[in-house]
């Protein structure tokens, strides 16, 4: 692993880690990292967040055979337009692949696709109550075949966040897609979603867990499937440091992917 691709966050948390004896009250803060559920909550008018993994690292087994991917600063960057929706622009900027099949070492390397988004909060129940939004996706194939989806996609997502008391949530991420197809060429119907539960540990820790699954309706379907834990760290009131690990529950998903990064609110 290249050093390089830890300065930027390393210099970022040397400049805004708080001091120990810090009292002041945290804003609320609005990250899609590291977990898969999708919050309905969206980033202040006028303001500009930036979401950073650091490191996503990915493998694939499959009897002797294996693969692993690597992202490296997988960038989203968030704008907040007015008190109900915010705009998102994703890249993968380094995309490393490396497959292991019957001996025989290919290794690829270049750019991930691009992906935009935009987010509507329908409602906001505060603190107490149930909120929901909606938001639109699309992903488009600039990683090309073998370090992207190949082909363009679009999904739909409705996330909903129910408070269960003080400390813990309750997320949910219904899913529908047309995704792009596994040879790159074509799309088909894709369906499932997120649930999960996040505990917070005070006002700068929480942790959480989750189930994932997505049915991809291809060539006789398969679905995708994982379980999930995560923890976030909130350095400052603008700064939160995450980390993650998937872990797949059957043949047709990743065996296991660990992935840490950053959350900047600019």
């Amino acid at each position: 692993m290249r050093w390089a691709a830890w300065r930027p966050v390393l210099a970022a948390a040397a400049i805004v880690m708080p001091s120990t004896g810090s009292a002041q009250a945290l804003s609320p803060f609005c990250s899609d990292r590291p977990d898969r559920v999708v919050t309905p909550c969206v980033i202040e008018g006028g303001a500009v967040q930036l979401e950073i993994g650091a490191v996503d690292w990915a493998r694939t087994r499959d009897g002797a055979d294996r693969t692993d991917e690597t992202l490296i600063a997988d960038t989203v960057l968030r704008f907040g337009l007015g008190d109900e929706f915010d705009l998102r622009v994703g890249l993968s900027p380094l995309v490393r692949v490396r497959d292991v099949m019957g001996g025989r070492i290919e290794q690829h390397e270049g750019v991930g696709d691009l992906t935009v988004g935009l987010r509507r909060r329908i409602v906001d129940g505060g603190d107490d109550g149930v909120s929901f939004g909606l938001q639109l996706g699309a992903t488009l194939p600039t990683g090309g075949d073998r370090l992207g989806q190949g082909d363009w996609s679009v999904e739909v997502v409705a996330p909903v966040q129910i408070p269960l008391g003080k400390i813990l949530t309750l997320g949910l991420t219904p899913t529908v897609a047309a995704a792009a197809d596994e040879d790159g060429d074509g799309r088909h119907f894709a369906w499932g979603g997120v649930a999960g539960i996040e505990a917070a540990l005070g006002e700068r820790v929480a942790v959480g867990t989750e189930l994932y699954a997505i049915r991809n309706e291809e060539a006789g379907g398969a679905t995708e499937a994982t379980a999930d834990a995560y923890a976030t760290w909130r350095l400052s009131d603008g700064v939160q440091l995450d980390v993650a690990a998937y872990v797949g529950l059957n043949a047709d998903t990743p065996d296991i992917e660990l992935l840490s990064g950053i959350t900047w609110r600019l």
